[in-house]
């Protein structure tokens, strides 16, 4: 799990999550609980990738996932 502070100042923590039919994403949840969990696609194809993939993410790059994220349901 990793933790930012978006450009407008919101904390996010930030985990691998796995979803139907295999698909890894990354999901985004808001600390101070105002708003939604959010997700977005990953490229890695296991886990072990994943989570690698995360933890060498730069925060710009976290942000530009976040900004093309959409509302996990």
């Amino acid at each position: 799990m990793r933790s930012f502070i978006d450009n407008a100042g919101q904390a996010w923590d930030v985990a691998v999550g796995k979803e139907s039919y295999g698909n890894l994403v990354l999901l985004f949840a808001p600390r101070d609980e105002e708003g939604y969990v959010r997700k977005t696609v990953m490229g890695a194809t296991s886990l072990i990738d994943a989570e690698r993939e995360l933890r060498t993410l730069t925060e710009q790059d976290l942000q530009r996932r976040l900004e093309h994220s959409e509302e996990w349901d």
